[in-house]
C-alpha cells in the first residue's frame, strides 16, 4: 500500500496525498472500559485480515471494529461463548486459516473467525501439560511452550518446544524446568528460533536443532541464580536484549562476541516492536521509549501517564493502520507511528448543519477549491498553503452568493472557469470572480436541492432534477436542448441525485432517490435501468453515488444499501455492507486509486477497498480524521492524484 497523508477539514474537508509530513509526538488516543472494552486489563493485541482489532483480557476476548466491541466469554448465557476466559498470555492470528489462536488458564484455544466455533487442544492432541506461550513461526507454523510440572513428580518437570503438525502438536526441544515464570520465544529476521528460560538463552533452526547457546545475564531471584533476559530481533536482525540485572537495552554481536549499551536506564525493559518507519519501540513495566533510524530515543512515558492512570505495559502491537497499540491494566493506548496521514486544510469554528463544504474542485493555477455551505463562498488553497475566499460578483457588479442548491461544481477542461448551479447556471472566472448566469435554466432545477450537475468530456454540462427537465448545455455556443423531449408523465422520474459519465460515448449513468440507476444517452433513450425490481436487482433504490470503473463496469453508493458492483455485461451483481467490513452502509463518495483500489466515503467513515482482495482497510477519528461523518457530493482527486472529502 501506498504510504498516505491528509488534510482533513472539520465541518470541511480532507485532502490526502502520497507525501510525509511531520510526526506529532502526542498523536495519543485511548480505548477503556468507557468505551466498551470488555474488560481493562489487556494482555495482547492482533489484528485480522479484515482489519478488525483482538485484544486478550482477564475476563475474555474482545473484537474491535474500530466502533462497536465483540465480546467472548466463558458466560453461559453469551452466544459467543469460550470455555475458557482469563487470558493473560501471547494471542496470534494465523491468515492462513483465519483463526485466533489464544491462551487462557494456561490451556490453548483456536477461534474459527468465519464460524465462531472454538477448537480446544489437549492432551489428545499431544499437548505436553500447560501452554506457557505460542508463536507463529517465520515457516507460518504455530510453535508452542509446554510445561508439565503438575503431571509429573517432583524434580522431573520438563518444559517442551512443540510444533502444531497436522492436528497435533510435535515435541521439538525438551529442557528441564527451573522456574515456571520465566520464559520467551521469538524468532529472528533469518528464520531461527530464540527460547529463553531461566537457564539462558537458546538458537534452533526449524527444525529443533540447538545451535547457540548464551547467559547474556545472570541475577538473583528470590535466593536463585537465574539467566532469563528477554530480547527482541529487528528486521535487520539486530539483536536487541534487556538485562534484568542493568536494565536497559543491550545490543549483541556474535562476530566478534560484544555487547553494545544502547539505552542505558535503570528500570527494565520487558519487550520491544518495530514498526513501518523502521523505528523501534521499547516497553519496561510502566515506561515507554521510541529509537528512530539514527538511534535518537524519545521517552513517551510522561505522555502516556498524563492521559491514563495505568501502572503495568504487557504488550505492544503495530496495526495495518500504522497504529501502535499499548495494552495495560487500565486499558489501551493507540499511537500514531508514522508522519501524520490526516491534517486539516480549512477548518471552520461552527459545528452543525451549514458548516461544511461542498463541491471540491481544481483551478487552473492548482488552487484547491470549495463551496463554505455558512458563509455562501468559494474558499481556496493555494500551492502555497495561502488560504483565501474568491469574492464572486455578477457581471453588473452586484455581490453573488451560491447558495446549499450549489452542491456540485465542475470546470471547464482548462479550469479557468467554474459553473454551478443558482439561479439558473453559474459561470464563474476563477481569476476575477466576475459571473455570469444563464437564468434561462432557473427552473431546471430544485430550490433547495441537491443539484446534480456534470461536466461532459465535450464541455457541455448536463443538469436538471427530472427526466423530462434533463438539459445538455455548451457554454461555448450557449445552446441547449432537453435530452427527452416527449417523455411521458407516467414514465418521468423525479429527484435525479448524481450523474457519472459513461466512457460509451454520448451515454451517462443517472442515479436517483427513489428509482435506482438508469444508463441514457443523450438522444433521450433509456438502455439499462437497475432498481428493487430488476435482475440483477439493487438493495436499495436511493442513490448517493456512482463510478465507472475502467472496465466498464459501475461501482454503486446508496443510501443504507452499502456499496454494490455491476459487472460491465450487467449479469453480476455484487453488494458490500458492515457484514463485509465496510465501515458503514450509507455510502456518499467513491474514488478510483490506480487499477486496484477504491476510496469509499461514508456517514462513519473513510475505507480503502482491495479489489483483489474485497479487502476494506478503514479509518476513523481514530486515524486523524476530525470527523467519522462524510458529505454527500463532497469527494474529488486532483491532477495529481490527491485526494479530498468534506466532513461534518
Amino acid at each position: 500500500m501506498k504510504t498516505l497523508s491528509a488534510f482533513v477539514l472539520q465541518m470541511g474537508f480532507i485532502f490526502i496525498c502520497y507525501s510525509i509530513y511531520s510526526q506529532n509526538p502526542s498523536q495519543i488516543d485511548i480505548l477503556t472500559t468507557e468505551d466498551g472494552l470488555l474488560f481493562r486489563d489487556v494482555s495482547n493485541i492482533v489484528q485480522d485480515n479484515n482489519g478488525f482489532m483482538w485484544f486478550g483480557t482477564n475476563q475474555g476476548l474482545n473484537r474491535y471494529n474500530g466502533n462497536d466491541f465483540k465480546a467472548y466469554t466463558n458466560d453461559p448465557n453469551n452466544p459467543f461463548f469460550i470455555e475458557e476466559d482469563f487470558i493473560k498470555s501471547n494471542i496470534l492470528y494465523n491468515n492462513l486459516d483465519n483463526s485466533v489462536w489464544f491462551l487462557a488458564n494456561d490451556k490453548l484455544f483456536q477461534l474459527q473467525l468465519s464460524t465462531d466455533t472454538v477448537i480446544t487442544y489437549n492432551e489428545s492432541h499431544n499437548l505436553k501439560g500447560q501452554v506457557l506461550d505460542i508463536l507463529k513461526a517465520p515457516d507460518t507454523a504455530v510453535w508452542v511452550v509446554t510445561d508439565d510440572f503438575w503431571q509429573v513428580r517432583k524434580g522431573t518437570a520438563k518444559q517442551y518446544l512443540q510444533k502444531f503438525v497436522n492436528g497435533s502438536f510435535k515435541v521439538m526441544v525438551t529442557v528441564d524446568r527451573f522456574k515456571r515464570g520465566f520464559n520467551n520465544l521469538t524468532a529472528d529476521a533469518k528464520g531461527f528460533l530464540w527460547w529463553t528460560t531461566t537457564s539462558g538463552t537458546y538458537k534452533y533452526t526449524l527444525k529443533g536443532e540447538l545451535l547457540e547457546t548464551h547467559q547474556l545475564d545472570t541475577y538473583d531471584w528470590n535466593g536463585d541464580i537465574i539467566h532469563y533476559v528477554p530480547q527482541f530481533f529487528d528486521s535487520n536482525n539486530t539483536h536487541y536484549y534487556f538485562p534484568p540485572s542493568r536494565g536497559g537495552v543491550e545490543i549483541y554481536s556474535a562476530k566478534p562476541i560484544d555487547a553494545k549499551r544502547i539505552l542505558n536506564v535503570n528500570n527494565s525493559i520487558r519487550r520491544a516492536i518495530e514498526d513501518q518507519e523502521k523505528s523501534i519501540w521499547f516497553a519496561g513495566d510502566n515506561t515507554l521509549y521510541r529509537m528512530d533510524l539514527k538511534g535518537n530515543f524519545s521517552d513517551y512515558t510522561a505522555l502516556l501517564k498524563s492521559k491514563l492512570d495505568y501502572t503495568n505495559i504487557s504488550n505492544l502491537y503495530v496495526d495495518k493502520n500504522r497504529l501502535l497499540w499499548v495494552a495495560t491494566n487500565n486499558g489501551l493506548f493507540k499511537i500514531r507511528t508514522e508522519k501524520e496521514i490526516f491534517t486539516t486544510v480549512f477548518k471552520s469554528k461552527k459545528d452543525g448543519w451549514g458548516n461544511s463544504m461542498r463541491g471540491i474542485f481544481e483551478g487552473a493555477d492548482g488552487r484547491i477549491f470549495s463551496l463554505c455551505e455558512s458563509k455562501h463562498q468559494l474558499w481556496f488553497r493555494s500551492k502555497s498553503g495561502q488560504i483565501d475566499s474568491l469574492l464572486l460578483k455578477t457581471t453588473s457588479g452586484k455581490p453573488l452568493s451560491l447558495m446549499y442548491d450549489a452542491g456540485f461544481l465542475v470546470t471547464n477542461n482548462n479550469k479557468t472557469k467554474a459553473y454551478a448551479i443558482g439561479s439558473g447556471i453559474c459561470e464563474i472566472d476563477l481569476k476575477t470572480g466576475l459571473t455570469k448566469i444563464y437564468d434561462q435554466f432557473r427552473d431546471t432545477n430544485k430550490i433547495y436541492g441537491p443539484n446534480a450537475l456534470l461536466k461532459l468530456k465535450d464541455e457541455r454540462l448536463l443538469f436538471g432534477y427530472t427526466l423530462k427537465l434533463l438539459t445538455v448545455f455548451n457554454p461555448k455556443t450557449e445552446e441547449s436542448h432537453l435530452v427527452f423531449k416527449n417523455i411521458s408523465t407516467e414514465s418521468n422520474i423525479a429527484d435525479l441525485q448524481y450523474f457519472e459519465e459513461s466512457k460509451d460515448n454520448n451515454r451517462v449513468w443517472i442515479g436517483a432517490k427513489n428509482n435506482g440507476i438508469l444508463k441514457i444517452d443523450l438522444n433521450g433513450n433509456i438502455l439499462k435501468s437497475y432498481n428493487t425490481n430488476t435482475l440483477p436487482e439493487l438493495g436499495k433504490q436511493h442513490i448517493l453515488c456512482l463510478k465507472e470503473d475502467l472496465d466498464g463496469s459501475l461501482w454503486i453508493g446508496s443510501y443504507g444499501g452499502g456499496l454494490s458492483h455491476v459487472s460491465a455485461d450487467g449479469k453480476t451483481f455484487t453488494n458490500y455492507k458492515k457484514s463485509s467490513g465496510l465501515p458503514d452502509d450509507n455510502v456518499v463518495g467513491i474514488l478510483l486509486d490506480g487499477n486496484n483500489k477504491l476510496w469509499i466515503s461514508t456517514y462513519n467513515g473513510l475505507a480503502l477497498f482491495n479489489k483483489t482482495t474485497n479487502k476494506f482497510q478503514n479509518f476513523y477519528k481514530e486515524d486523524g480524521l476530525s470527523h467519522n461523518e462524510f458529505n454527500y457530493a463532497s469527494f474529488f482527486k486532483d491532477s495529481h492524484d490527491n485526494f479530498y472529502w468534506s466532513q461534518k
